[in-house]
């Protein structure tokens, strides 16, 4: 097996193991799947056929001389292609200077500007010889491209036909794939654009593939170890709850809820996402889901990102199950300490059966009597461990997340491949269609015409920027530029607010009303504005 095979059988110089050792390349396996991180396709490209790129061959015509800057070089020298002399500049590659003699034929790569050549590179040997893809890899320590891609050919030559195929006789056939010995192979030295082609969507499959199997074997062990105790609740009062809606479900909906009750009523712990667009119902599933744990004799938590979406959880969920018995408590950083104080009592005590909240729910302050089902909001938004601090706040809780980012089957796959995966593709009747337009562009020209016309006829525009001020590390539009720049344009026209986490509570909600309200026709905000 390669990945046990050490590199020292290729007999190299102790000075070569140790370049490679510094690479992480250990075994004959690292080695032949250490691959370049970019390839350079070298063919002649002289000066006027060029918007600045240049590789040509001629002949050295002047000494190089070596500038020092510490540890930093620059090495320059005359160089003639044709009848043309060019002053070249390559630094840090003061090692060469030896081999550039007198009337020394070379080839230069880099970019031409007036006469004057700053080469990325130089080539000793012939154009000729060097036309083709050529890799570049990540090096250090002295170690050439050229000396590295030696020993992966010598390597190659050695142990080629131990190289182990992954990927089953069926899919090779039936996706058309050449050899993983081609792939690796190919990847390394390619004959054409073609080959690499195909070397790169052998090595993509494979790596998938390898990554499905491992997923489903996650899952699959996970639903073998992870048992819990099952969730029994009354189906007719579930049923009897869904009829009184004053709406009908879609049959997504349907679909996703009966998958949820599935799942709470299995003695496998619960482990889904539930995507789909913004205003498609996938709250309404979760909070079905929070009922049955309910009637189950459990309790539900509902953690969301910012406080402002908490706050419309904790309205809809109240309006939701206003003609039951649920006991429903808000729990965020804002709460005076007497009314936390209470909360967490209530909860400890079971006198709360569902609770809404931000980040303030995984403190360790708060204790549930007997949770059943964690619900995240908005997913992404959180991390690993914060999900898992919430979830451990009982014992094999049921874990259902929700997500309106629009993620794709076979990504939703890759991203979340050891979870059960409920989408909810149709809207519910009467909702508006949502629409989604893409602008590549760092200005908002493109499409204010477009929200004008939308302003014009009663509409309300809420921008939400990634940062509240300007900043030199990240290259992103920030919410004040974008606040005044609105400003100016819709000035004596429409109104424009902003809004971010660094406000006043008053503040905020004085802003957040007179939005509601349309007394401001543009909000402009911060991912977290709260």
């Amino acid at each position: 097996m390669l990945d046990h095979m050490s590199i020292e059988v290729l007999k190299l110089t102790p000075k070569r193991l140790e370049a490679l050792h510094d690479l992480g390349i250990e075994t004959i396996q690292d080695l032949l799947t250490y691959y370049p991180y970019r390839y350079e396709k070298i063919e002649e490209i002289p000066p006027e056929a060029s918007k600045g790129k240049v590789i040509i061959e001629g002949e050295v015509v002047s000494a190089p001389k070596i500038f020092y800057r510490g540890k930093l070089s620059t090495m320059t020298f005359s160089f003639i292609y044709h009848t043309h002399t060019y002053q070249v500049t390559i630094f840090n590659r003061h090692f060469l200077r030896p081999h550039l003699t007198m009337g020394r034929r070379i080839v230069v790569i880099g970019t031409c500007e007036k006469g004057r050549i700053v080469a990325s590179d130089i080539k000793l040997d012939s154009l000729a010889s060097l036309q083709g893809i050529h890799p570049v890899y990540t090096t250090k320590n002295n170690l050439s491209q050229k000396v590295l891609s030696s020993i992966i050919a010598n390597a190659l030559s050695h142990y080629r036909q131990e190289i182990e195929e992954l990927v089953p006789d069926q899919y090779i056939h039936k996706h058309r794939l050449i050899s993983k010995a081609e792939a690796i192979q190919y990847i390394h030295f390619p004959d054409d654009e073609m080959s690499l082609k195909e070397a790169l969507r052998y090595l993509k499959y494979e790596e998938f593939l390898i990554f499905q199997l491992t997923m489903q074997w996650k899952k699959q062990t996970l639903k073998k170890e992870v048992f819990k105790k099952k969730k029994n609740f009354d189906e007719t009062k579930i049923k009897q709850f869904i009829h009184q809606l004053p709406f009908h479900l879609t049959p997504d909906q349907d679909t996703a809820i009966q998958e949820v009750l599935h799942d709470l009523k299995s003695d496998q712990t619960m482990y889904r996402l539930i995507q789909g667009d913004v205003g498609c119902g996938k709250t309404l599933v979760a909070s079905i889901g929070l009922y049955a744990c309910v009637l189950a004799g459990y309790q539900g938590a509902l953690m969301a990102p910012t406080e402002i979406l908490a706050h419309q959880h904790m309205l809809s969920l109240q309006k939701l199950f206003e003609h039951t018995p649920l006991r429903i408590a808000l729990l965020t950083g804002h709460l005076s300490t007497k009314e936390k104080e209470s909360i967490y009592q209530d909860l400890e005590q079971g006198c709360v059966d569902l609770v809404v909240g931000t980040h303030a729910l995984i403190q360790d302050r708060v204790i549930f009597k007997n949770l059943g089902l964690v619900i995240a909001d908005e997913q992404h938004r959180f991390g690993v461990e914060q999900r898992r601090l919430l979830k451990n706040k009982g014992k094999m809780v049921d874990f259902l997340l929700m997500s309106a980012t629009p993620i794709p089957r076979t990504l939703a796959l890759s991203m979340f491949g050891d979870m059960d995966v409920s989408t909810i593709k149709t809207m519910p009747q009467g909702r508006k269609p949502v629409m989604t337009k893409f602008f590549a562009s760092r200005s908002m020209k493109p499409f204010l015409k477009e929200l004008k016309d939308y302003l014009s006829h009663g509409g309300q525009c809420y921008v939400v920027c990634p940062l509240v001020e300007a900043s030199e590390v990240m290259q992103q539009r920030d919410a004040y530029s974008i606040y005044e720049a609105m400003s100016r344009y819709f000035k004596g026209q429409y109104e424009v607010g902003w809004i971010h986490g660094k406000m006043s509570d008053e503040l905020k909600e004085e802003t957040m009303m007179r939005f509601k309200e349309n007394q401001l026709q543009i909000l402009v905000s911060t991912t977290t504005p709260i």
